[in-house]
């Protein structure tokens, strides 16, 4: 036990106090001084009350009858200013340290004086020693065992113990965080559905080794004995591990304890042809507990982000799953809603988390990459489905628009050999090949799907739309201002000359020089009947409609037919409605085009 700092103590009632340096006799005085000593500053038990702050740096003592009450309480009230006088050099302690003026004073010799003139009592306390309440005079560094690495299953894993222990950083993470992690988690692999998992996770392990009998006791072996090998981070620190780097590797590691690692045997597979990989014990330890936010998905689904939003929510949801578990007495395995499909399974995830939580997801710019993979012994596989920045901005702008509902229908119209009509749930479809999820993965365009052709109508609005070529696909404001403005003045020619025929040729272009043709027809009318201005220009023909050629030419069809029926919407349904035939033939005859 530390000594107290508090050599001895004077205490005066006629309001005055001993000069500077004074060093009282050893004893303290009478036992009614030694009472009037708060236990804070004199370091016993023997006081029966605590210094109370208040926050005006204004010191009382309570009396009683004119005597004091044998307590001495400082509280921070309006009644007499404090003065603070150091033995070395009698200078005023500042504001900022008034809050600590009972706790603290000259580390030399000297006293410090707290003046209460209010009451007439003066507390000196002779020579402060700096052994006196180190956590409050030091900043003591916590020892760090985590921090995040870029590993996949490593993070996986820190992030589930963090959840898990209900720590927002991994620096927060301690030993008996660790331990409880051991306790807790343990017992639920040890379920018939989480050992299931784990033999596609972790082969030959404690727990899916078949000739292990005590596997309960054979795997907190295991983590306790990684625990004890784990050393703290320090700033100085570097090492061998492939995934912290921070840590010295005194023993390799193989498929059996890290996820798609090749197994001893296969020397070549490891570097300088050693038996295995070199991960450290706290590595090590982490990934042990990745499974917790794990997603089944046939094989298995691991998420991993650089955003701390995504991840923690993420894991805050996998969470919530096996809690729920344990509650309900109901062991499921991995966080599993029954999708078998990846891709799917992706998005599924991320609208989860966007529409779950309320946050400012527009802000960020996370990189998310999902794995899907497999580490049974007989087969082990892994693919990787990555999902651009710009695509997730896109995702959270569509939650918040307006024409959200709509953008459902057409994720629905993006399945493959799905008669929409006739399927009631969701999961009767949900599995299938999506085109719209693929193409936003692999970057090509979706804008066909915003168009319902048979109807003449779009899904959307100009606003949705423009924002995904503008977000995802990088498209210029000026070609996007273009085409609008195209589609504007064929629209106000196809309503004024009652053409439906000119639309319909439109519609069915089936190649770069069809569409081409039907333009230069369409420019032709309009300088018969004497248009104001050309419909566009040369620099615009080759900058803004078709700067490939004839390479992506039908998403500018699309954009161009997309703006036409947005601005004819109404009156092409009036047209139906009366009864107006609208021409078929699209005159091929007329419309020729050079091979």
């Amino acid at each position: 036990m530390k000594p107290s700092p508090y050599s001895s103590a004077c205490i005066k009632r006629d309001g005055t106090s001993p000069g500077r340096g004074h060093n009282p006799e050893a004893g303290t005085g009478s036992a009614e001084q030694a009472r009037l000593i708060p236990q804070a500053l004199r370091g016993d038990a023997t006081a029966r009350a605590r210094p109370k702050r208040r926050g005006t740096g204004k010191v009382a003592i309570k009396r009683a009858s004119g005597q004091p009450t044998g307590r001495v309480q400082p509280r921070w009230r309006g009644t007499a200013p404090v003065r603070h006088r150091y033995g070395n050099g009698g200078r005023m302690c500042p504001r900022s340290e008034r809050s600590k003026s009972l706790y603290r004073c000259g580390k030399n010799k000297g006293v410090m004086t707290t003046d209460a003139h209010a009451t007439g009592i003066t507390i000196d306390i002779p020579r402060y020693h700096d052994v006196w309440m180190d956590n409050e005079l030091k900043t003591v560094e916590k020892d760090i065992f985590f921090q995040f690495t870029g590993n996949p299953f490593v993070d996986a894993g820190i992030w589930a113990i963090c959840e898990w222990c209900k720590k927002e950083r991994p620096e927060d993470l301690d030993t008996d965080d660790l331990r409880m992690m051991i306790g807790d988690i343990v017992p639920l692999y040890l379920t018939p559905a989480w050992s299931k998992n784990l033999y596609s996770i972790f082969p030959n392990n404690p727990i899916t080794n078949p000739s292990v009998e005590d596997k309960k006791g054979s795997m907190s072996k295991f983590l306790n004995d990684l625990l004890h090998e784990i050393t703290p981070i320090t700033n100085e620190g570097s090492g061998n591990c492939i995934s912290c780097g921070r840590r010295i590797v005194k023993t390799v590691r193989t498929k059996t304890e890290i996820p798609l690692l090749g197994s001893g045997s296969l020397v070549n597979y490891f570097p300088n042809g050693q038996s295995g990989a070199d991960y450290c014990p706290a590595c090590t330890f982490a990934v042990q507990f990745s499974p917790l936010i794990f997603y089944s998905c046939r094989k298995l689904l691991l998420l991993h982000s650089n955003s701390v939003k995504v991840m923690r929510y993420w894991a805050k949801r996998a969470i919530q799953d096996i809690r729920r578990q344990m509650i309900e007495r109901d062991y499921g395995g991995c966080f599993n809603e029954n999708f078998k499909n990846p891709r799917n399974a992706l998005f599924h995830i991320i609208q989860d988390i966007v529409l779950g939580y309320d946050e400012r997801w527009s802000e960020e710019n996370p990189s998310i990459i999902l794995y899907h993979f497999t580490n049974y012994n007989q087969g082990p596989d892994l693919d990787l489905y990555y999902l651009p920045t710009q695509v997730f901005r896109f995702l959270t702008y569509v939650r918040q628009h307006e024409r959200y509902h709509q953008w459902i229908q057409i994720v629905r119209r993006g399945y493959i050999n799905v008669d929409l009509n006739k399927v009631k749930e969701e999961g009767d479809y949900r599995d299938k090949m999506n085109v719209v999820y693929n193409n936003l993965l692999t970057g090509e365009s979706i804008v066909k799907f915003f168009i319902d052709h048979e109807g003449r109508k779009v899904l959307g609005n100009w606003d949705l739309l423009s924002y995904y070529l503008k977000e995802v696909r990088n498209m210029e404001a000026k070609r996007l201002e273009t085409i609008k403005r195209v589609g504007d003045e064929l629209a106000d020619y196809i309503k004024e000359t009652e053409n439906l025929k000119r639309l319909t040729q439109l519609e069915q272009a089936r190649n770069y020089g069809t569409l081409r043709n039907i333009l230069r027809f369409i420019i032709t009318d309009r300088i018969r009947k004497c248009a104001d201005k050309p419909l566009f220009s040369l620099d615009e023909y080759v900058e803004d409609l078709f700067p490939d050629g004839y390479m992506n030419w039908k998403e500018t069809q699309d954009l161009l037919l997309f703006r036409i029926y947005e601005t004819l919407h109404t009156w092409l349904v009036e047209q139906e409605r009366s009864g107006l035939e609208l021409i078929e033939e699209s005159s091929t005859e007329e419309i020729t085009v050079e091979e």
